[in-house]
This record gives C-alpha cells, structure tokens and sequence, in this order.
C-alpha cells in the first residue's frame, strides 16, 4: 500500500455532513474536528455507541436535527451552515433492509439526494459545493473485471438501483442547473465505528468477542473491494479541497483498492487478525442462503489516483488488526 496522502488543512471552514453518525460519517467528522473545520450535522438520531456521540455532547460541532425525507429540515441545515462544503452521506445504507423496505430506501436516497442538491441550487449564493457519496452498487453486476467509471449504472436490487438512481439525479442537477457536485463510489468500507452488525466485518468480530458464530450468508465465494475507513475519509477530503483547482463539478470517482478479497478469505483474515490481537477465533457456519448476489465487486481508483493524487495505504491485515481494539470497547465479551 502507498503511504497515506497528505490532505490540506479545512481550518476555519465551513463544512455541512449528512448521514454524520454512520461509520465514514463519523470518522470524517472526527477528522475535520480535528482539524479545526466549523462542522454542522443534520442528525435525526444518535446511538450512544458512535464515536459522533462524544462529538456531539462535547458541542464541538453544530447540530440540525432533521431528515433528509423533510427538504425543510434538509434546507434549514444548508442555510444555517452557509457551508464551503457538504459532503453528503447520509443513505439507507444496509443491503438486507432496503429489499425488505424498497420504498423507504428510495425515499431517503434518491430523494434524500434531490433535496441537498435542490437546497444547494436555491441557494446558490451560498456557493456550496457538495460531494456525494455513492457506491460500487451503483454499478450493479458486470464481467469479472475492475469496474471503471465510464461503465453504465444497472443497479437492479433496491439499493443498488436507489444508488444508480441518485446519480442520475445528481447528473441532472449538475447539467441543467449546474450545481457543483461531484461524486464518489466507494468499495467496501470498513473500520472503528460501523454498528451496523449485518455487515461482514462487524459482525464477525462482535461474533469473535461474544464467543459466538458467524452465520455467512453467502457461499462464501463472491469477492469484494474491502477499503479502510481512514482511506474513504482522506479521498472525501482530497476531493474537497481540490474541487475548484481540479474543476471537479460534475466528475465521478472510484475509491477502492483494486483487490478481490473472497468472503472465505475475508473471514480467515479477520480470524487471524483476531487471534494476533489475543481476541479469541472466529467460529464460522456457512448457510449458502442469500440470494443474487454479485459474484465480483472491485474498483479501479485509476482515476482518482491520477487526478488528486490520492492512493488507499491501509492494507487489510493492518486494517483489520488496528480496527479489533475499538470493538474490544464497544462489545462486551461473552
């Protein structure tokens, strides 16, 4: 892995994030915290486990409370922040509950999308500028091959098609009206603050310090692009501070690392990591039960290294050995 890019200092900037509380949400604004950014959060609600908790009950960010389903409250947060930027991630993220709950998925990312860009174009005199996170779903299935960013978007399954959705919305919005935006599909994110336990690698460790068993869904063959959350963060960033120099509005980015990581190797990895780190084995049972799945997901950040100069420098073993002490916090043992 290439070592981590230097990102410019947000210091005394003006920057508005939704979906705040969720794993890159979190961590991006920790990192702008850090950096002494003015960071304003619509937030419907807050689990008490996400690092943003801390965040927030210290006052060192700015709350909206609202939803991205109400353009009110989404306008409102647009308004009071009078950001540079909005990186804009808030989504129904969890493949599993958008099948079960389509309309609700829609609702939240397409239209949730619609409105931050609609806000945004009112008011224009406010000059944000808005990077909008999408996904590898987006592409929905293709060849066994990296995907590259000129290839069309056939997301089929509820959430993979409200991604591909979303970014015709996005299109739309930065052809007619010309709305700067810019947009980044990421690959499989995974690092300190996920709660969402039907992903893979969460769930696999509270299964590891529970003293439990993973139930794999899958067969464990399909192979997936599996990115540190660090990475996800530093490419917001670098897309951010670069948006005007670079004349990004309108653009797409992959942010991956290129490399297919099987579900079963996924799983030894996360067992050997585990035991190094003296947290006990992963136990597995293999169901074979989900239902069209993709076989291959892996993108090719050809483009984003190029342009920003940005590159992904956690691997996976260090990834994953330097993940396992923040659940070892957030889960007591079985």
């Amino acid at each position: 892995m290439a070592e981590a890019v230097a990102v410019p200092s947000f210091a005394g900037r003006a920057v508005l994030v939704t979906g705040a509380a969720g794993l890159v949400g979190s961590n991006l604004v920790r990192r702008l915290v850090a950096d002494g950014a003015e960071v304003t959060v619509l937030l419907r609600d807050l689990d008490g486990g996400s690092p943003l908790a801390a965040i927030v009950a210290d006052g060192r960010v700015r709350t909206v409370r609202g939803t991205l389903t109400d353009y009110a409250d989404v306008e409102r947060a647009v308004v009071e922040a009078e950001a540079e930027f909005c990186f804009h991630l808030g989504a129904q993220t969890l493949v599993p509950v958008a099948s079960n709950i389509p309309l609700a998925t829609f609702e939240s990312n397409v239209m949730g999308t619609a409105h931050v860009l609609e806000a945004v174009r009112r008011h224009a005199s406010l000059g944000t500028r808005v990077v909008v996170a999408s996904s590898d779903k987006a592409y929905g299935s293709a060849e066994e091959r990296p995907y590259v960013e000129d290839l069309p978007l056939l997301g089929t399954q509820p959430y993979d098609a409200s991604k591909s959705a979303a970014e015709m919305v996005v299109r739309s919005y930065s052809r007619v009206y010309g709305v700067p935006v810019v947009t980044l599909r990421c690959a499989n994110t995974y690092g300190p603050g996920d709660l969402n336990w039907s992903r893979l690698i969460p769930g696999a460790l509270r299964a590891v310090l529970r003293g439990e068993t993973l139930d794999i869904r899958s067969d464990g063959t399909p192979r997936r692009d599996y990115i540190h959350v660090d990475d996800v963060v530093s490419a917001y960033l670098c897309t951010a501070a670069r948006f005007d120099e670079l004349g990004l509005a309108g653009e797409a980015f992959n942010a991956g690392t290129g490399i297919a990581t099987s579900v079963l190797e996924l799983v030894a990895a996360i067992d050997a990591a585990c035991q190094a780190e003296g947290a006990g084995a992963l136990r597995t049972r293999v169901l074979g039960t989900a239902r069209h799945e993709i076989p291959f997901q892996v993108l090719d950040a050809s483009k984003l290294r190029g342009r920003l100069g940005w590159a992904p420098s956690v691997a996976l073993s260090e990834g994953l050995r330097t993940t396992i002490p923040w659940y070892r916090e957030a889960i007591p043992r079985g």
